[in-house]
């Protein structure tokens, strides 16, 4: 018959209806083919709208595009950061030495406690430079954002509030602007509130409750030491990320050529705010979105496999109407429309699924996904997608058993008696490709899930140089105003510790500035005394930390020579540190001995400190992060007074740590109701919290291997049954002559297990040349590991 492509919607609908009732008659086939397209549709469309809302969607600011960070990067050799602070005099320089940014500002993000009737709070905060908000292009709410003019030391007694707090702390009170808060540690500053931002308004995905002026001193613009302002930049139209990049890496090789000793070794990037925002989070999303399509591909193999199947059965049906004068238009649509009718529902409840599928993943990690408000199933792109994926997919598994159907041979069809004919044989191959196809989609799946269980294994075995177990921390800040001083402060920390030592429970009571895990520490430029200086281009800043003596004792990190930080160790005594092996090997040669040697900072010579003993590294800032040089100094022999006002405690406990965390709570209210715990967990949190990242990578990847594999075994037994049961007849005759029945057996089996060798080296080779894009999640583990493989 010819193939004729015009129809009437009546003869359509009877085309729908005689698939419908089809489909009615095969209960299981339907529904293994719909439950395979929503496993498939529904995966693909979850994971595809967190990529949408959190990579593909704008940021919430006007031409963010144009939006970039400013940094210095340490680029000298072996000592690589992309992401530094810059001097106030280096950001002096750039804004005014610049022409591709429309301006430029500084910013910092800092913790502040902010004091009302019921006491004082913690809040997040950002201390904006002049032109910050006009940077961003953002206006108020309320009120204004701030002036040049306030952006000056004591000038600065102003605050603009988060359109979220305003609203849970004050209210939402419209009368708010003009009004007074206490922010500071001691609670004895006023500021003036001028403003409240919009409730869209986010800057870099930070949760920021509070903004402040930072309020430098008038000589504090030529330091070129100190390294704490960020710079936030509006590039001028037209103006890419590239040319902004050449341009401040030629002012700042000439600020090099001024100031060699402050500038050697340091570079410049410019870093757009998306990639600042989701950089990080990138490749471990676009990782999974290519395992999940790799799940969809196989979940349309499988269906297409199964609709092969059926079609064969169909073969002599087939035949038969196309000899009574079915035409072969009509066989393709009636082919075409059974495939169109299985995905469309399938589409939808994959959809369905996709919706709880999205919400499970915005619960299992909230503070792995950057932007995750953002994220939304019912986004019209999503909906778009999942529509597209849905008729692509439905076509896709229809096509080839369609194709079949009209190319059926009449007359050969109406001879076969049901032996093994050429045509059985090439649709033998076709679906055996098809296993094959699966199965290589499978092990590429499975060797990159088994890549991140390594990793993860890695990360949790890796040695921290302390001992998470057994560990409670929290943060307590001194807000009364009696700590103004230091003498007042070391008081406070003197009687607090051994008061925590005895709360039932506690074996040892330390306390540290940075804990590890939670932010880097404050570094200085060193010296040992009697050694040759440093020469240009070496790393001269390390890690700065001060403890109390029990400290070390507390997170188990093992002194290898030397003694520890004691009490004795105070003002009026003479200055001890404690290093730790990392630095030894920067300063030392093999076999030198450190101890008795004298060390200072570049910047407060007059300080010199004896090294009294040696610590083992640490993994500080993350567990992936080799060891760096540090040094400690005990908190009684420490001569900045804003160190001690905020500090963290370590608690060694006998039994579960969050259980004595209300005994200490009292014991702390004991000694000074006025100091303001916060931020209580244990370090195993804190370690869980730091993997968070990878586990979720890894989770998210065993299950879509897990799925793949699935469904690629049931794409194995669907082919083997098929094929027996096709074969029935000819293995009952060889049977009745006398055939061994396990060498027929074996010969199913050699043939499925030539099939399985072939899928899973393909996936295996596919594996050693793709993984190499998920080379920047791992830790531990190579691409290509054996083992793994």
């Amino acid at each position: 018959g010819s193939l004729r492509m015009g129809v009437s919607m009546g003869e359509l609908w009877r085309e729908v209806r005689h698939v419908v009732r089809g489909l009615r008659r095969r209960p299981g086939y339907t529904w293994a083919v719909l439950l395979t397209l929503v496993l498939g549709i529904g995966a693909t469309t979850a994971v595809f709208s967190v990529v949408n809302g959190v990579l593909l969607s704008p940021l919430p600011h006007d031409e963010p595009e144009q939006l970039a960070l400013v940094w210095l990067v340490d680029a000298r050799p072996g000592f690589y950061e992309p992401r530094n602070a810059v001097t106030p005099a280096d950001f002096r320089d750039w804004h005014d030495q610049q022409q591709v940014f429309e301006d430029m500002a500084h910013w910092q993000a800092y913790p502040v406690t902010y004091h009302d009737d019921q006491g004082p709070h913690r809040v997040d905060a950002v201390l904006a430079g002049d032109g910050f908000f006009e940077v961003l292009r953002v206006n108020a709410h309320l009120g204004r954002t701030f002036l040049p003019e306030e952006d000056v030391e004591g000038n600065d007694d102003v605050v603009i509030l988060s359109h979220h707090i305003w609203q849970n702390q004050f209210g939402g009170d419209p009368d708010i602007v003009g009004k007074t808060l206490r922010i500071g540690i001691s609670g004895t500053s006023l500021s003036t509130v001028v403003g409240v931002m919009p409730a869209d308004f986010q800057f870099l995905d930070r949760p920021t409750d509070l903004w402040l002026t930072v309020g430098l001193e008038a000589d504090e613009w030529d330091n070129r030491r100190s390294h704490y302002l960020n710079v936030v930049a509006r590039m001028k139209p037209g103006v890419k990320r590239d040319q902004a990049q050449a341009h401040m890496e030629s002012i700042n090789a000439g600020l090099t050529q001024l100031y060699p000793e402050n500038l050697e070794g340091w570079g410049v990037n410019v870093e757009s705010m998306s990639d600042a925002v989701v950089g990080e989070i990138r490749p471990a999303l676009l990782v999974l979105l290519a395992a999940v399509g790799f799940v969809l591909l196989i979940a349309v193999v499988n269906v297409a496999n199964l609709m092969l199947a059926r079609t064969l059965g169909e073969s002599r049906e087939l035949t038969i109407r196309t000899a009574l004068g079915a035409g072969r238009g009509r066989i393709l649509r009636h082919k075409l429309a059974e495939s169109l009718l299985l995905a469309v529902p399938g589409g939808l409840l994959g959809v369905a699924v996709a919706a709880i599928a999205t919400r499970a993943l915005i619960a299992v990690a909230p503070d792995v996904l950057p932007r995750s408000g953002m994220v939304s199933i019912f986004e019209g792109g999503v909906l778009w997608f999942a529509l597209a994926v849905t008729l692509v997919s439905g076509l896709l598994f229809g096509l080839l058993p369609a194709l079949h159907a009209v190319r059926l041979d009449v007359s050969r069809g109406l001879r076969d008696s049901g032996g093994r004919s050429g045509a059985s044989k090439r649709h033998a191959r076709i679906r055996g490709s098809f296993v094959v196809a699966q199965l290589a989609f499978s092990t590429l799946l499975l060797v990159s899930a088994g890549l991140m269980l390594a990793t993860f294994r890695s990360l949790m075995s890796v040695d921290t140089g302390w001992e998470p177990g057994g560990v409670v921390t929290m943060n307590v800040t001194l807000t009364g105003q009696q700590y103004g001083e230091s003498e007042d402060q070391v008081a406070l920390y003197d009687e607090l510790i051994p008061r925590l030592r005895s709360v039932p429970g506690v074996e040892l009571a330390g306390a540290t500035k940075f804990l590890p895990l939670h932010g880097v520490m404050w570094t200085w430029s060193v010296q040992i005394e009697g050694k040759p200086e440093q020469r240009d281009g070496e790393k001269r800043d390390f890690g700065y930390n001060t403890v109390s003596p029990d400290y070390f004792p507390a997170m188990r990190m093992e002194l290898t020579r030397g003694r520890n930080l004691a009490e004795t160790d105070r003002a009026g005594a003479p200055p001890a540190m404690v290093i730790n092996e990392a630095l030894v090997r920067r300063f030392f040669t093999e076999g030198e001995d450190p101890i008795g040697q004298r060390m200072y900072a570049i910047s407060r010579a007059e300080e010199v400190f004896e090294i009294v003993g040696v610590v083992e590294d640490t993994r500080h800032a993350t567990l992936d992060a080799e060891p760096e040089p540090a040094y400690y100094v005990n908190y009684a022999q420490l001569p900045f007074d804003f160190f001690l006002r905020e500090m963290t405690l370590a608690l060694r406990t006998e039994a579960d740590p969050a259980s004595v965390v209300p005994a200490v709570r009292a014991a702390i209210a004991e000694v000074d109701p006025s100091i303001m715990v916060s931020n209580v967990a244990t370090m195993r949190d804190r370690v869980v919290e730091s993997t968070a990242r990878t586990r979720f990578a890894m989770t998210l990847l065993v299950l879509f291997a897990g799925v793949a594999l699935s469904l690629a075994v049931i794409g194995i037994y669907g082919v083997f049954a098929y094929s027996v049961g096709e074969r029935k007849r000819e293995i009952g005759v060889r049977l009745a002559i006398g055939a061994d029945a396990p060498r027929i057996i074996r010969q199913f089996l050699g043939s499925g297990g030539r099939l399985i060798l072939l899928g899973v080296g393909l996936g295996l080779v596919a594996a050693a040349g793709l993984t190499r894009f998920q080379a920047g999640l791992l830790y531990g583990v190579e691409p290509v590991d054996l083992r793994t493989y």
